[in-house]
């Protein structure tokens, strides 16, 4: 029964009946908030991360990666009012939010989300999204349409979600490993002695560095949308 009530809610999200974009009042608090949250996040990394994570997008892609991932959360997401962060939290460990190229053995991702073409044209042909024919075309938007990246993003960390019987844990480990990889690793920390589970493998553990930052700084958040002035306060452990 439960398989049969996960193929219906793909079927929904697929026909668009699930995804729609959402409309209510608050919302435009609710987005500023996190534009907010977002810029901060920026503003500080450059002082307060090291090395290439300091890497900051250009004012234009921010401000279009910003109102993709807002757009992309509540097409996927419409009821989860942490979804935009959850996304931005995965742009930053695979990123930074900028426009990079991956083409190294046994991977070949690009743009803000680290997306395949082949997770491009999947999530676009299950969603009904715009995709290019070409694979350089689909390499090339990944790389310079933020907002086309961040639906692609949404959309494909549904499916992971969905594969992994909508645990978001496991799902944003799966958008991040792969499948194969997650279980792997799932499977080795569970004969680990005493037994660990996912939530101990690094990859969560720098995942979860970054979703405290982001915290951290919304709870900094001024009523004029400043960050009270303490530079690097809310940098954990685990961070770049």
């Amino acid at each position: 029964p439960m398989k049969r009530i996960m193929l219906l809610v793909a079927l929904l999200v697929g026909a668009g009946w699930l995804a729609g974009p959402v409309h209510a009042d608050g919302l435009a608090l609710s987005s500023s908030l996190f534009e907010s949250v977002a810029q901060a996040h920026w503003k500080e990394a450059r002082d307060c991360w090291r090395g290439s994570a300091r890497r900051i997008p250009s004012a234009w892609y921010r401000r279009h990666l910003i109102a993709g991932i807002w757009s992309a959360a509540g097409r996927w997401y419409p009821d989860d009012p942490e979804a935009p962060y959850r996304m931005f939290a995965l742009a930053l460990t695979e990123s930074n939010g900028n426009p990079v190229k991956v083409e190294r053995p046994g991977e070949k991702s690009y743009g803000p989300f680290c997306a395949t073409v082949e997770e491009a044209r999947d999530t676009s042909r299950i969603y009904r999204l715009e995709c290019p024919r070409s694979r350089q075309a689909v390499v090339d938007r990944l790389m310079e349409d933020p907002e086309w990246a961040a639906a692609i993003a949404a959309g494909t960390l549904w499916r992971c979600d969905m594969r992994q019987g909508l645990d978001e844990v496991r799902g944003l480990l799966a958008y991040k490993m792969g499948d194969h990889r997650l279980a792997d690793v799932e499977r080795t920390l569970a004969r680990e002695i005493p037994p660990r589970t996912i939530t101990a493998c690094s990859t969560w553990d720098h995942y979860e560095s970054i979703t405290i930052w982001l915290r951290c700084l919304r709870d900094r958040l001024g009523a004029d949308g400043r960050v009270t002035p303490y530079p690097c306060a809310c940098m954990p452990s685990g961070a770049p």
